[in-house]
């Protein structure tokens, strides 16, 4: 029997199980396909199959994963920052528009202030003149009262014309020529003070609005046109005409604006307000025509804005007849009737004025039928303007109120406000009458004053036929005589010099 061997080298032959470990560990040189351990084994191989195990490829996807997100990143911090700068920019936009559409409101602002301002300065200077023309009148009343020569009927062109041209805001008044006699110093620099310090309001009106408004806005067009009236009471009528030429183009391409935009060639309500202002502007050119003595002139300019109100499409002018529809339409209606006559009244001044009286007094004829067809209608639209008797709410039925309360208060409050403007209309209509009635007065004054001078012109030229005759006989009469008077005069003439001939040579 073999010895014992010993413990370490039964270590070494037998190796001992450990919990976990491999017991079927083997020889290093031993290249079976047996199970190795994972101590002995060496770097791990790579495999598609093992998810578990990482390689190159999954860690360059994770590179390019990583590289697309913070790309993505990137692009969208791009994108936030475009958005806020964008932002600001039109916050800035918005705040530069908001600045300067507070500047533009308030130049329109100042320059709305400076265009009431010179009507209000206008509106003096015409008091002024009227009341200057109303002195006027009575001091020819008084003259022709104590017998004096009755003046031609064109003496009171000037206070008739006062219901022509229209500006906006005032009246325009003609200047009377005749009148100026009757008239101080003091009160004419007074007018000429006051149109001036309208026509300065006016200019910087115009500066303001044709900066911001442009050169055919309706605004500069009133401005011009007051100014051009300005400038004729100022007796500048070349730069009066050019600056109502000025407005009668821009009213004249208001209106194509507006006929062209409205329906089926019909005539809008906004192309009737632009014909009444081009016919104000025609009127006011005829009354510069007529202060500067070009009657002519005045007259064709009379013409055109009287052809053009007959040449008005149909429109509430002429259909309403029987009071319906809006009170906008029949209030351009009634304003071109008045305008009609005023044109007519102008028209009859101009034809006194170049002594055509029997058209004149045509003209006269006509505008007070005009006149008076303007009355009628507006007498019967004041009376149907009247509340009814008894309605005091809105239901109809006294004081009475069912139902809703809201219901009832807004019915009530819709009616106070439909009352309200019935009552603005009718005090509107009320006044437009007034002033009807007071230009109709003067118009008679005028055709009453043209038929006595037509009178007077006819007897007078029955007296100065007969004068005329008496003094051409007795001028035929010293035209026999001239020829024995001459020779005898000749024959003194002759002997005076012979008589100093011979003194002379007595002396010598």
């Amino acid at each position: 029997s073999a010895p014992p061997l010993p413990s370490s080298s039964s270590s070494l032959a037998t190796p001992s199980l450990l919990p976990g470990s491999d017991a079927t560990c083997h020889n290093p040189n031993d290249d079976g396909d047996a199970r190795r351990h994972p101590s002995c084994l060496g770097p791990a191989k790579t495999s598609a199959s093992c998810p578990q195990v990482g390689n190159d490829r999954d860690c360059h996807d994770d590179d390019d994963d990583n590289d697309q997100q913070q790309q993505q990143q990137e692009r969208r911090l791009q994108q936030r920052q475009a958005l806020q700068r964008r932002k600001r920019q039109q916050q800035i936009d918005r705040r530069e528009r908001r600045n300067k559409l507070t500047i533009v409101q308030r130049s329109l602002t100042l320059a709305q202030g400076w265009n009431n301002k010179g009507l209000a300065m206008a509106g003096r200077a015409t008091l002024a003149e009227q009341a200057r023309y109303d002195e006027g009148a009575d001091a020819n009343a008084n003259a022709d009262a104590r017998g004096g020569e009755h003046g031609n009927s064109s003496s009171n062109s000037g206070s008739s014309g006062a219901s022509g041209g229209a500006m906006d805001g005032t009246n325009h008044i003609s200047n009377n020529d005749n009148n100026d006699t009757t008239t101080s110093d003091d009160d004419t620099n007074e007018t000429d003070h006051l149109w001036g310090f309208a026509l300065e309001c006016w200019n910087n009106a115009l500066e303001i609005y044709r900066s911001l408004l442009g050169e055919s806005h309706e605004r500069v067009a009133d401005v011009q046109n007051n100014r051009g009236i300005a400038l004729g009471k100022l007796r500048l009528y070349g730069e009066a005409l050019g600056a109502l030429g000025t407005a009668l183009e821009a009213r004249k391409r208001r209106r194509r604006r507006h006929v062209a935009e409205s329906e089926n060639g019909a005539a809008s309500d906004a192309a009737a307000s632009a014909t009444d202002a081009i016919v104000s502007t025609l009127h006011n050119i005829a009354n510069v025509h007529r202060d500067a003595g070009e009657p002519h002139r005045a007259l064709e300019a009379l013409v055109e804005a009287r052809g053009l109100l007959l040449r008005v499409p149909s429109t509430g002018r002429d259909t309403d007849a029987c009071g319906c529809g809006s009170f906008r339409l029949r209030f351009h209606r009634h304003h071109g009737w008045h305008q009609s006559a005023r044109l007519l009244t102008a028209i009859g001044h101009v034809h006194c004025e170049l002594r055509s009286w029997r058209d004149a007094r045509n003209a006269y004829v006509e505008a007070l039928q005009v006149y008076e067809k303007l009355s009628r209608a507006l007498s019967s639209e004041i009376s149907q303007k009247q509340p009814p008797p008894g309605s005091t709410n809105g239901n109809g039925d006294g004081c009475r109120c069912h139902g809703n309360e809201h219901g009832v208060r807004g019915r009530i409050d819709d009616h106070e406000t439909r009352q309200q403007q019935h009552r603005d209309e009718r005090n509107l209509l009320r006044h437009q009458h007034e002033s009807i009635r007071r230009e109709v007065f003067v118009l008679e004054d005028d055709l009453g004053e043209l038929d006595r001078h037509r009178r007077q012109r006819a007897a007078g030229e029955t007296r100065t036929g007969l004068q005329r005759q008496r003094r051409s006989n007795a001028y035929t009469g010293e035209s026999d005589r001239a020829p024995s008077q001459q020779q005898q005069h000749q024959h003194q003439q002759h002997h005076q010099a012979m008589l100093l001939s011979f003194v002379q040579h007595l002396r010598a």
